[in-house]
């Protein structure tokens, strides 16, 4: 028995991590069944309608992870629109041969029923906690009863991850309203961010062993990645022009600024121990860095970055590209990817730029969606 969030040491002992394998133990141990059940999460993202796996517990979990899949192209998993619902199955096998990409796999693995529970928070879908058995029909009345207050837990604990994170968006995202009449970051520019950051995460995660807990933080916290802006001088801020080298200076000074905010958030609303904050930290100090060590603020090169600022490097540079801009047409996608492939080599991370590339069909409908 192991749990699987792929990816560093930390990752994979991070507190969600551990709570939910405890919790798969407990519940192994109140059914007398060892090692039979898989406990596992998946997120739910309202924008392009879709679950994503999160973390996994038991054997074979690695075949889990990076997976995501569009919640109306999935009617066996319809009844989690619904708050607090559940949903049995006795044998996964009645949805063979043409059953989804996720249940084949399951069955590959010998697991033959299910028990699911939605996750509702705030009134709205977070995500699904599944219960898995190598046992057909093995979710009966009784054991149902045994298991229901771990999964209960395991639902508790994913919305309390997730509302650590919303609270600290919510208090950056307050700060950017206030400003909002002087900041030319739009509400749509910070969704394209999440979705372009996050797709390319998700492209590098088999190859670059990143976690779907990665994955999640990168979409998470793409948006705050400029948040020092906000204390930028309205002439160079809305500045149509190009900008003067003095002026320039005072722009990239915004890193630090967001730094600093970054830090008296944490620590006015005691969010020290909020999940993936070394994350939050990198995407915000570092996405301005280059591989050849021409960023700022700090001029780090090559593996030096962090990789979460290596996405979020390629991505902002991309929405820079195929946006508006008042000294600027928004390019094509295609000329876009074409310039970032020529910046790859010296500035951008060439494994980043073609895991975007990979990633332009899925995220058309988002860059459609979501204009400026």
């Amino acid at each position: 028995m192991g749990l699987h969030v792929a990816g560093s040491i930390l990752e994979r002992n991070s507190p969600f991590a551990i709570r939910l394998l405890e919790l798969e133990r407990m519940a192994c141990t109140a059914l007398g069944v060892g090692e039979a059940i898989r406990l596992a999460t998946a997120l739910y993202d309202p924008v392009d309608d879709a679950l994503h796996t999160f973390a996994d517990s038991g054997e074979g979990s690695e075949a889990f992870t990076h997976y995501s899949a569009c919640l109306a192209d999935v009617p066996s998993l319809a009844f989690a629109r619904e708050a607090d619902a559940v949903r049995v199955v006795g044998d996964l096998s009645i949805f063979e041969p043409v059953g989804h990409a996720h249940t084949r796999r399951l069955l590959e693995l010998g697991f033959r029923s299910s028990y699911a529970r939605s996750v509702h928070y705030g009134g709205r879908l977070i995500g699904i906690v599944f219960l898995n058995s190598r046992e057909p029909e093995f979710f009966d009345g009784r054991r149902i009863g045994i298991v229901e207050p771990y999964v209960r837990m395991a639902a508790l604990h994913l919305a309390l991850e997730l509302s650590y994170c919303q609270t600290f968006s919510a208090a950056i995202m307050s700060a950017q309203a206030i400003s909002a009449y002087r900041d030319t970051d739009t509400a749509n520019h910070l969704t394209r961010m999440s979705h372009v950051s996050g797709a390319i995460a998700d492209a590098l995660a088999g190859e670059a062993g990143l976690s779907d807990d990665f994955v999640a933080k990168v979409f998470q916290f793409a948006p705050m990645h400029d948040i020092g802006k906000v204390g930028v001088p309205d002439a160079i801020l809305l500045k149509p022009g190009k900008l003067t080298a003095e002026e320039f200076e005072a722009m990239k000074a915004h890193v630090r600024l967001g730094e600093e905010m970054v830090e008296k958030i944490v620590d006015s609303l005691h969010l020290g121990g909020l999940p993936g904050l070394s994350i939050l930290r990198n995407i915000v100090a570092c996405h301005h860095e280059r591989l050849d060590g021409s960023g700022y603020p700090r001029g780090l090169m090559g593996d030096a970055i962090p990789i979460e600022a290596q996405i979020l490097a390629v991505a902002d540079v991309f929405d820079a590209l195929t946006s508006r801009r008042p000294y600027k047409e928004a390019w094509s996608v295609d000329r876009a990817i074409e310039e970032l492939r020529k910046m790859a080599p010296t500035k951008l991370n060439p494994a980043c730029v073609e895991a975007l590339a990979q990633s332009i069909p899925k995220l058309l409908n988002t860059i459609e969606k979501f204009p400026d």
